[in-house]
């Protein structure tokens, strides 16, 4: 997650025909001044936001990323030390939400109950990615090596969770062979063993490798094809995917965090987490023009139309790709994400 351009989605999702909340006049104050480059009258309105005695985390760490861009790095590592803190945040002997999700995933997948074990993984994955930005925002405030952060662990945790995520697909699978035989499907979760887990991630990394291959430049693909590979133990191809996404989005901050570890540098975060001005104007036109679907979706089509379809494709998949980093890509659009191989 990169967190200003998830300011600028966010300071576009106020419902229309309301009357905006004090707190959403600030964000969309904050998100204008950022378009245009002010970001010190951006960082007063989420400082405003943070100091709140009901703050939301996610504002926190939004202040954080502007304090860094205004070269605060005092203030910078506050905020994020302190949204890192929340989103770890569990009242002793209590478990935190992320321990909670990967608990009852593993329940749902000693029930049988696939589709919940998937949704509770995927939710942790969540969590986990707006971790990682949080640590990596806390790394460059602090300027430590990367070496000294908790980055590679919670990459490392990020790359199980995959793996659980494979497990449960097997299951599925695998039960519903053992119902069609009228055998005992309880027994699927066992009988998955960590090879098939790692056959099945080189696979998915094969397939991907492919895709990459038919559909080129295509965000989505280069990303997922990087967090298989890594889950499989390919460090290289996993790298190199990376490297793709970050071509494309040079702002991809869970890419970023991902190179960085590869790299072992901080050099590639920083690029990351300071967005140009004109870059944060174009997200944020980009947003805007996103509230109204027949006018988005002709823009979109135009967009995609004079080319390949192979580039076509890619544009779809990559206009999709910056509507998930806005946090505004909705149904109607998820199937964008999707290369087209011809």
């Amino acid at each position: 997650m990169n967190f200003l351009l998830y300011m600028l989605g966010r300071a576009s999702q106020n419902a229309p025909g309301l009357r905006p909340t004090p707190r959403q006049h600030l964000r969309a104050r904050a998100a204008h001044a950022a378009a245009h480059g002010r970001w010190p009258t951006a960082r007063d309105a989420y400082r405003t936001l943070s100091d709140a005695a009901d703050a939301a985390t996610l504002d926190i760490l939004i202040c954080g990323h502007l304090h860094l861009v205004c070269g605060e790095h005092l203030e910078s590592g506050l905020c994020f030390s302190q949204g890192s803190a929340r989103l770890h945040a569990a009242a002793p002997p209590a478990p935190t939400l992320l321990e909670r999700l990967l608990a009852e995933s593993g329940e749902w997948l000693r029930q049988g109950c696939y589709a919940q074990a998937a949704a509770a993984l995927r939710r942790a994955r969540a969590r986990l990615e707006v971790l990682l930005a949080a640590e990596a925002g806390l790394l460059l405030a602090t300027r430590r090596p990367v070496a000294d952060s908790a980055l590679e662990s919670l990459a490392h945790l990020s790359d199980l969770t995959l793996r659980l995520l494979a497990r449960a697909h097997i299951a599925r699978h695998l039960a519903g062979s053992l119902r069609q035989r009228r055998l005992r499907h309880d027994l699927a979760p066992w009988a998955t063993s960590s090879q098939s887990i790692q056959s099945l991630l080189d696979q998915e990394s094969d397939r991907l490798a492919l895709l990459s291959r038919q559909v080129p430049g295509h965000a989505q693909t280069e990303y997922r094809l990087g967090l298989a590979a890594r889950a499989a133990g390919r460090m290289d191809p996993a790298a190199a995917a990376f490297r793709r996404v970050l071509a494309l989005h040079p702002h991809h901050v869970s890419s970023a965090v991902r190179l960085a570890l590869a790299r072992t540098d901080a050099g590639v975060l920083d690029n990351a987490f300071h967005v140009p001005a004109a870059t944060m104007r174009l997200f944020a036109d980009f947003a805007a023009a996103a509230r109204a679907d027949r006018p988005f979706d002709e823009v979109a089509r135009r967009l995609c139309a004079p080319r390949t379809p192979l580039e076509q494709s890619a544009a779809r998949g990559n206009l999709a790709f910056a509507l998930s980093e806005l946090a505004l890509l909705d149904e109607s659009r998820e199937s964008w994400r999707e290369p087209v191989p011809v």
